[in-house]
């Protein structure tokens, strides 16, 4: 007859590991009731054994209690399965107070995922609570560690995971000691820190916390959250700096970046050299040495000052904060382009000098070496031929063929065209040529209170003489110097040797007099006459007017 009736609650485990091998102890907690459901109090003797099938067979281990203890149904026992193999499908079997009670429990897959906590290889020691050690000669030190396999014949190959929660995918002479570090794979590589990460290749370091390098060879990753790519020789050793990849690139500053390429240096925080370098040796670097600076490519650039840039080229140097240098330079240190005042610019070129701030210089050996200057200089210097301003706020332009507006071809040294006047040439003495199809002229604008007008000078006077218009809106005829010596008013009258003509034609003097024209008397003759004409006629020497339709001598 049934007595009593079995539910199982639960099979627990006790994660408890003697030398690496798989769990010693589980715990079996059930429910036991009489046939009419009361749960049972007291004390039971009780046995339990494991099986390979749900009935039948025979039991692979078996375990006796003299007296377990029931409380409202609810009991707990601890079974030894030290000798108990969960490479199968295995049943519980209860007995209660020697009756055995139907049917057996299947066990769930919770004790067999116990086997799978402390595997171990040939060789290997899985030593922390909660390891796993596959492959050869690996060592799973730190609790929760795993080496999934790897390592080789010999101990020297032995892969470590001795920090807490480390891993270790496979490889060989692997080294993780920070606690949830990674090593995935390759060989001789070592995640020392927290949350530290080594992808794979050979002899690569993250010491930083955080840290990551996907692979390559010899890279050191030092900093926290710091990442390196790949490559070879690369080493960060700020927090938040990367290497993409390349040779021997260093990110020393906080949040410093390089894209790759060789030997190049961002050693100014959040600095960027996004390439370049060189091929041969470490002066072909790249160094990006000012906070916020950047080296866009090209080899032996330099980005010195706070948020400079260099964009490419080479021997570049970008020394004032905020200054630029596009591109340029050379293949020697001599063709260097050099932005060196802040806010700088030199958008390419070679042989330039941005010296004062704000300053620009472009072309072949232009200098701009004072403050707001604007210097541009044409390939005459190849032949060495600096052009450099001379005073803050130039503009300068060095054009031996000529500065065309609105033209390609300009005939001098500035020609401004709006239409072409068709198939003429200007004089080559003319340095400013001004040309339209229809009426041309250059217009002189100033305030009303101002003049406006055309001066003239050389060598030995720099006003030698001059048009002017006046204020009063008088134009002045100067000669001698910028002295007035002819004035035609608003009212069109001419002053001669007077500023303020009384008539149409005034001319005062203390030193001359009036010459009018000397002809002879065929010479008269031979002009058309108009009344109130006066000349001196040489053939009589009288003065002879024109008047009621004649000739007359007075």
């Amino acid at each position: 007859m049934k007595h009593f009736l079995l539910i199982v609650i639960n099979i627990l485990t006790l994660t408890i590991i003697v030398r690496a091998q798989v769990p010693q102890l589980i715990t079996h907690q059930g429910y036991l009731a009489d046939t009419s459901g009361q749960a049972l109090n007291g004390v039971y003797p009780m046995a339990f054994r494991f099986f390979a099938d749900s009935t039948g067979g025979s039991a692979l281990l078996g375990q006796t209690f003299s007296g377990v203890q029931v409380t409202n149904g609810a009991y707990a026992v601890v079974l030894d399965v030290a000798t108990l193999s969960f490479n199968k499908q295995l049943w519980l079997e209860t007995e209660v107070f020697f009756e055995t009670l139907t049917p057996r429990t299947r066990l769930t897959s919770v004790p067999y995922a116990l086997t799978a906590l402390s595997l171990l290889g040939p060789n290997s020691e899985a030593t922390g609570i909660g390891t796993s050690a596959g492959g050869t000669n690996n060592r799973a030190r730190g609790n929760y560690s795993v080496v999934s396999g790897g390592g080789g014949f010999n101990v020297s190959d032995s892969n470590s995971a001795s920090g807490h929660a480390a891993t270790i995918g496979g490889g060989s002479r692997n080294i993780v000691t920070g606690a949830w570090g990674t090593v995935s794979g390759g060989d001789y590589n070592i995640a020392t820190s927290f949350i530290s990460t080594v992808g794979g290749g050979f002899g690569n370091i993250v010491d930083g916390e955080g840290s990551t390098i996907s692979g390559g060879k010899f890279n050191i990753a030092h900093g926290e959250h710091a990442s390196i790519s790949g490559g070879r020789d690369n080493l960060t050793f700020e927090d938040y700096s990367t290497i993409s990849g390349g040779f021997g690139n260093e990110a020393t500053a906080y949040g410093a970046t390089i894209g790759g390429g060789y030997k190049n240096k961002a050693r100014g925080e959040f600095s960027v050299v996004s390439g370049g370098g060189g091929n041969k040796s470490s002066t072909d670097s790249s160094s990006a040495i000012g906070d916020y600076s950047v080296v866009g490519g090209g080899n032996i650039n330099l980005a010195m000052g706070n948020r400079s840039t260099v964009s490419g080229g080479g021997y570049n140097n970008a020394r004032g904060n905020f200054s630029v240098v596009s591109g340029g330079g050379g293949a020697f240190r001599s063709d260097s382009n050099s932005a060196i005042g802040d806010y700088s610019t030199i958008p390419g070129g070679r042989k330039n000098r941005a010296l004062g701030n704000y300053s620009f210089a472009a072309g072949w050996s232009a200098q701009a070496n004072h403050d707001g200057t604007f210097v541009w200089a044409d390939s005459a210097g190849a032949s060495g031929t600096t052009f450099a301003s001379t005073a803050p706020n130039q503009f300068l332009i060095r054009a031996s063929g000529g500065v065309g507006i609105g033209t390609a071809s300009p005939e001098n040294t500035v020609h401004i065209l709006k239409n072409s006047a068709g198939s003429v040439s200007a004089t080559a003495n003319a340095p400013l040529i001004v040309e339209n199809n229809t009426s041309c002229f250059l217009h002189i604008l100033s305030p009303a209170a101002n003049e406006q007008g055309v001066l003239f000078g050389d060598p030995s006077s720099s006003i030698s003489g001059g048009v002017v218009v006046n204020a009063s809106n008088q134009m002045e005829f100067r000669a001698g110097g910028n002295s007035i010596r002819m004035t035609v008013d608003s009212d069109g009258d001419v002053g001669i040797g007077t500023t303020s003509p009384g008539g149409a034609l005034d001319i005062s003097s203390s030193s001359g007099a009036l010459i009018v024209p000397r002809l002879t008397t065929s010479q008269r003759d031979a002009i058309t006459p108009a009344a109130g004409m006066i000349i001196y006629n040489k053939t009589t020497g009288q003065f002879n007017f024109y008047e009621g339709g004649a000739w007359v001598t007075k």
